[in-house]
């Protein structure tokens, strides 16, 4: 008996898989994507998946071809502008995230088919029930995500090297690091965000932080270069910060100031002790912006 593969069903099926499964990776690493991205990277995967039931690849290839096909998902999800540790983590992440739901779909179409109600019948016709129950299961997941509490970020602009630096910042309540004379709050930036803007030899020597490098700064930058201890988890990083550095911090919201006032947004200037490092990213974004700041 010959079984018969729909392709649209199939690629129907795997492109709400794949578009679930990078939902969920993409909300357990905190990162913010549009759903255009999401709809790419899961016609990608679909397209994929239709490929390998046409072919009779060896498993080699398959594996192979598989490994790729994430990556590729991943990338388009994300972006061009990361490191390949997070594009292996994040895709890890969706592997593991998939075969969750792949595992319970699983689970499902057999409870289905032991009490009589199998997930495909003779007609080609899905089971009322396994569909419902997969929409439940789908539903409940975004749901207790949906109900998590949210990240808060903000429109950051820096003033720094002579030129203005604008992106996005993750606002951390958790950020409680001062620079230990002045006490002003200290506020991360990407070296990969200032490189769009300025990439002089000052922004090396901050990021190497060394003590024979910081003598070839410029005497202005040097002027205003201190030392910021921070502890991470297990270690204590000594960081080069820029003091009295001029940072533009918006909610990124509308606020209407009055009646017949145009809608403008809302936006504080603040002094604070920037610490450029090369990190990967802060919860998908440039920045990490202690939260006193915005009080």
């Amino acid at each position: 008996m010959q079984s018969v593969v729909y392709a649209d069903v199939l690629f129907f099926i795997n492109f709400c898989m794949d578009y679930v499964s990078l939902y969920i990776t993409m909300k357990l690493t905190h990162r913010k994507v549009g759903v255009l991205r999401f709809a790419a990277a899961a016609a990608v995967g679909a397209i994929y998946g239709v490929v390998q039931v046409c072919i009779d690849s060896p498993r080699v290839v398959s594996v192979i071809s598989g490994i790729a096909a994430s990556f590729a998902m991943t990338v388009i999800t994300i972006g061009l502008r990361q490191s390949a540790g997070v594009y292996i983590r994040c895709s890890a992440i969706m592997w593991g995230v998939g075969a969750l739901l792949a595992g319970g779909v699983t689970l499902v179409c057999t409870l289905g088919n032991t009490s009589g109600m199998t997930a495909l019948d003779s007609k080609g016709q899905s089971s009322m029930f396994v569909l419902a129950l997969g929409c439940f299961i789908v539903i409940f997941i975004v749901r207790i995500f949906s109900s998590s509490p949210k990240s808060e970020s903000c429109d950051a602009e820096f003033h720094i090297f002579g030129v203005n630096i604008k992106t996005r910042a993750l606002v951390d309540s958790g950020n409680l690091v001062t620079e230990p004379i002045s006490g002003l709050p200290v506020i991360f930036l990407r070296k990969k965000a200032v490189l769009r803007f300025y990439d002089g030899k000052d922004l090396e020597i901050l990021s190497e932080g060394t003590a024979a490098s910081l003598e070839c700064l410029s005497p202005d930058t040097k002027r205003r270069v201190r030392i910021i201890s921070v502890k991470r988890v297990g270690t204590t990083k000594l960081l080069c910060g820029l003091m009295s550095c001029e940072v533009l911090i918006g909610s990124g919201k509308n606020v209407k100031k009055g009646k017949g006032v145009k809608m403008k947004k809302e936006r504080k200037s603040v002094k604070a002790c920037v610490v450029i490092e090369d990190s990967e990213d802060y919860g998908g974004y440039d920045a990490l912006v202690p939260a006193s700041v915005l009080d």
